[in-house]
């Protein structure tokens, strides 16, 4: 059919073939898309929200820790709204990780998030009991440093009051070292100068340890500032052991003392410092408190991270296996677009080797014998057998080799002198044979008038049908002569 068909039909079925591989190519390539934006839509629609989510709740989990901590352990108040806002926020991306783990139909993932938003309110409770021991502990750090002041202005009132009984007895003393009248220091009694003496041990005695009071205080406020800049709450507590000190100081003291303003100073001391230890240990309360509170935000907050690092996990690897899966379908699609562009490629190639293999090798043949043709070689006919337009032209070439070798046959006659033939105009429109025709009838009318001039009859003539009649003119000029002539001849006669 593709060689002897028409060459209208052979183009065309070649060009609908090429046309259904690309249909074909076409159509599968679009229900591979289609299937490769499914996976596409899956993974925006279900998949990234939900990584969103996670990422939303430990982006948000992240800005209420460090907001704590700056309110906790450096006090900046501001950050305290800021990790409550924060917090809120965590709450909220919780829920909305639940609502699409919902949706999805992962009950474990759903069961972990409300786990977690759980944990996101015990972390606020903590929170909230964590300020109220931050208030408090302001509190006592505002009421301490009265309390301190209080403790250290009743021991150095009692130190300077020793220091200046002590003053005055030294005085005393030296008094009678330095009196000119050694009759009365001989006379003095010894037992007296000897119970002063005593007196001045006694009271050095007390100006001491009222000292040590003194610096234990100092020293006790000055460990506890540092312990809360450094945030020890152990360092605060060795200080608040130094407290077991004063007492025993105080102990000491109080058995020395006779005097009742003495003792009226030393149990200011005593109540003064009670109330520091106590409101040390009020404070510590809280500080240990505030510890435990931290840590078990920690544990929250760790909680919530984890959760939130498992959802966003278990979607990323969902977002990787859909993305490997459709990387690998895109893959095959490629190297399946690829065999079938080639197998199109090579269906064409063939479809053109057979269409064109049924119109070269004739038209080259055609072309052969026409080329004999104008060089006037006649009697060549092309060799192929071909259908279509191709052999339709084969044929009228073939025809027409034919007509111009039988042409060439009469026309050789002609030109040796046989005006017999008789050349057939082949149609209406055939000038070429109708041309030789009547060259034919013409030549045959001159050889008739030659016959008879030669016979002797001058009475002939050509029949000029054209003003470009040369033979015909030149013959019966001839004629005309040739009449003059035997006519001169005849007169002479």
């Amino acid at each position: 059919m593709l060689k002897n068909g028409r060459l209208s039909t052979r183009v065309g079925l070649g060009f609908f073939c090429i046309l259904s591989i690309a249909c074909v190519l076409g159509v599968f390539a679009a229900y591979q898309m289609s299937i490769v934006k499914e996976a596409a839509v899956a993974m925006a629609l279900e998949h990234v929200p939900a990584v969103k989510a996670a990422n939303d709740i430990e982006r948000s989990a992240f800005l209420t820790v460090d907001a704590a901590r700056e309110y906790i352990f450096r006090g900046v108040e501001s950050q305290r709204a800021v990790a409550e806002e924060n917090l809120v926020e965590v709450v909220s991306h919780l829920r909305e990780a639940s609502r699409i783990a919902e949706e999805q139909g992962n009950t474990e993932l759903r069961a972990s998030l409300e786990q977690a938003t759980e944990r996101a309110t015990d972390y606020d409770r903590h929170l909230r009991e964590t300020r109220a021991d931050i208030d408090a502990m302001n509190e006592i750090k505002a009421l301490f440093i009265e309390v301190a002041d209080e403790y250290q202005r009743a021991c150095r009132a009692f130190l300077s009051s020793q220091l200046q009984q002590l003053d005055g007895e030294i005085k005393t003393v030296t008094g009678y070292i330095d009196s000119k009248n050694s009759g009365a220091l001989a006379s003095k009694d010894t037992a007296s100068i000897a119970g002063e003496i005593e007196v001045l041990r006694g009271r050095s005695r007390k100006a001491e340890l009222g000292n040590k009071l003194v610096e234990i205080g100092n020293q006790v406020r000055g460990e506890t500032w540092e312990s809360i800049a450094m945030n020890e709450p152990e360092r605060m507590a060795a200080a608040q052991a130094l407290f077991t000190g004063v007492n025993a100081h105080l102990d000491e003291l109080q058995s020395l003392c006779r005097d009742e303003s003495d003792l009226e100073r030393l149990e200011e001391c005593r109540v003064a410092g009670a109330t520091l230890n106590e409101s040390m240990t009020r404070f510590m309360e809280h500080w240990r408190a505030r510890e435990t509170r931290d840590e078990e935000r920690q544990i929250a907050a760790q909680a919530v991270l984890e959760t939130a690092r498992a959802a966003a996990l278990l979607s990323i690897e969902k977002i990787g296996a859909t993305a490997t899966t459709t990387s690998a379908q895109l893959s095959r699609n490629v190297a399946r677009l690829f065999a079938g562009l080639t197998a199109g490629a090579v269906v064409a190639l063939l479809l053109a080797v057979l269409i064109t293999s049924g119109i070269a090798r004739p038209l080259e043949e055609i072309t052969r014998v026409a080329r004999l043709a104008s060089l006037g070689e006649t009697g060549h006919v092309p060799a192929c057998e071909v259908g279509g337009e191709v052999g339709e032209l084969a044929a009228v070439f073939k025809d027409m080799s034919v007509f111009l070798d039988d042409v060439s046959a009469k026309g050789r006659l002609i030109a040796e002198g046989d005006f017999s033939v008789e050349i057939a105009p082949r149609s209406d429109k055939d000038s070429l044979g109708m041309a030789l025709a009547e060259m034919t009838v013409r030549l045959r009318a001159v050889a008739t008038v030659a016959a008879k001039v030669a016979a002797g009859d001058f009475s002939t003539a050509i029949r000029i049908t054209h003003e470009r009649d040369q033979l015909g003119r030149s013959i019966n000029d001839m004629i005309e002569r040739l009449r003059h002539v035997a006519e001169e001849s005849r007169s002479r006669d």
